[in-house]
């Protein structure tokens, strides 16, 4: 998933802007996911946490999958 993220937002601050929009409005139109990926697994239902926990969320996920940097 943080691949497609990557393809279609491509940088840092965008992604992870995506990302967060996703977190909290889950609708098909805005998934940068497959048509069989949503028919199969379906759309997330919305995070119940705060702005501020989602966004620490996010930034220990982009931490943990980045490849930029990594890849040699």
């Amino acid at each position: 998933m943080f691949f497609n993220y990557l393809l279609v937002y491509s940088g840092e601050k965008n992604t992870k802007a995506g990302l967060f929009y996703y977190m909290r409005y889950p609708y098909k139109e805005i998934s940068v996911m497959s048509e069989l990926f949503i028919q199969t697994i379906g759309i997330k239902k919305p995070l119940d946490i705060s702005n501020r926990e989602l966004r620490e969320a996010i930034d220990i996920y982009w931490e943990k999958y980045r490849v930029i940097g990594r890849v040699k």
